[in-house]
């Protein structure tokens, strides 16, 4: 099933009439552009927290906060942050606010590298603690830090995922590597700087996401391409490495997740909690000739200890996935048929829309799947996705309007993944 919206307008809030409770389609923005990355559902209030980042007309990049309500309804917008920061994640903090996570740079450094930048707010998108940490030294060797890519809640702090970039210039002749990258704050945003934040014996690993699964174990879940090491960047696989409150390696420290054959590619974007206690993970598997699936595995919980368990690892059957699809958000679904929801963005640079389908608790088979998005000739892209407690679909990404005119885009779809009413549901 393919959606086609045709938008003509672009600089409000609500430029698509009419708008329905029942579903929906939103945008918010002003001048500049701004794009929709991540979203939090807050069920007591019957609100959503969307976070993206906005362009401005002088090129400075901020963080863009929206809350709206169930029934897509605008209830504030705000803006945080920069000149460069670039929009990465958003979780429920400690503290009865949000904690949110950025990509930053500072434009006015000779050398300017990527930094992680952490914000503390309030429910009501107001401020109250920040911090930036930069390029680490350790031992010698300058990491720089390539990519954060989300940032966990803790009991007692926070822990930020993603990867560092480091010269291996003795053993390798200089040829550069990247590593998992942990960085762990307290509630107060202080770096534990007795934390070990990296992973030593990485080739080229990539981490996505860490999560506590009981007592002093924390695990993170990424790529690493240590089973058949090669220096083009490929022969990725599914990986976890445990790790305790210091950092240092236990349980199931250093294990693939994914098939290990020679010449397959799995790259892991996605990760949500499964029905059965562990973790439901997606991704991509690249074949040598260049055919790119969307990759599903199961991690069992073995009380705190994650393993390979459950239905295994398949390619997501092609029933309702044509094109290439990039997936970038998972979640569970438990009203009617129980599975998950995949949000991906379909097709090439410049003509791609947002794809979603369900699929089965064991990822077998595909339930529906849609693409939706604002014409054949736009370029669109998917942020994540998320289910209200009745069924309905929530979905927030970016929406390209014009030329270089992008919107934070906002759905809400009915538990088929269509725009119209709810249907009956067993």
């Amino acid at each position: 099933m393919t959606i086609a919206l045709t938008i003509v307008s672009c600089d409000t809030e609500n430029n698509l009439e009419p708008v329905y409770e029942d579903y929906f389609v939103r945008l918010f923005g002003d001048e500049g552009y701004q794009e929709g990355v991540d979203l939090v559902v807050e069920e007591s209030t019957q609100s959503v927290l969307l976070l993206g980042t906005t362009t401005e007309p002088d090129g400075s990049r901020r963080l863009f906060l929206v809350k709206a309500d169930w029934s897509g309804n605008l209830l504030w917008q705000k803006k945080l942050g920069g000149p460069d920061d670039e929009a990465r994640d958003i979780e429920p903090a400690n503290n009865g606010g949000y904690i949110v996570l950025a990509q930053s740079r500072d434009p006015q450094s000779a050398d300017p590298t990527e930094n992680v930048k952490l914000i503390l707010i309030t429910p009501e998108g107001e401020k109250t603690d920040s911090v930036v940490f930069g390029s680490p030294m350790l031992e010698g060797v300058d990491y720089g830090i390539e990519r954060p890519n989300t940032v966990t809640t803790l009991e007692d702090g926070y822990i930020v995922t993603g990867s560092l970039e480091y010269t291996t210039t003795e053993a390798d002749g200089g040829l550069k590597k990247v590593s998992y990258m942990k960085l762990r704050f307290t509630n107060d945003l202080e770096w534990d700087e007795d934390f070990l934040y990296y992973n030593s014996q990485a080739e080229l690993a990539s981490g996505v996401r860490s999560v506590r699964t009981g007592g002093n174990t924390i695990y993170l879940l990424g790529s690493d391409n240590k089973l058949f090491r090669t220096e083009n960047g490929v022969n990725h696989n599914f990986w976890l490495f445990g790790f305790d409150n210091n950092g240092l390696p236990v349980g199931n420290k250093d294990i693939p997740l994914s098939d290990d054959r020679q010449g397959m590619d799995e790259f892991l974007t996605a990760v949500c909690p499964s029905f059965g206690g562990g973790f439901f993970l997606v991704g991509t598997q690249t074949d040598p000739s260049g055919r790119q699936d969307i990759y599903v595995s199961h991690v069992a919980n073995d009380n705190g200890s994650l393993l390979p368990g459950g239905p295994g690892n398949r390619v997501l059957p092609s029933d309702g996935v044509t094109g290439r699809i990039n997936p970038v958000s998972v979640c569970k679904a438990t009203r009617g048929q129980q599975g998950y929801l995949i949000l991906g963005t379909e097709g090439d640079v410049g003509t791609r829309n947002m794809w979603l389908c369900k699929v089965s608790v064991s990822g077998d088979v595909v339930y529906w799947s849609s693409t939706f998005g604002a014409g054949d000739r736009n370029d669109d892209r998917a942020g994540a996705v998320a289910e209200l407690p009745d069924g309905h679909i929530l979905v927030v990404g970016t929406i390209n309007v014009g030329v270089s005119n992008l919107k934070m885009g906002f759905f809400k779809l009915n538990a088929g993944g269509r725009f119209a009413s709810q249907p009956s549901m067993p």
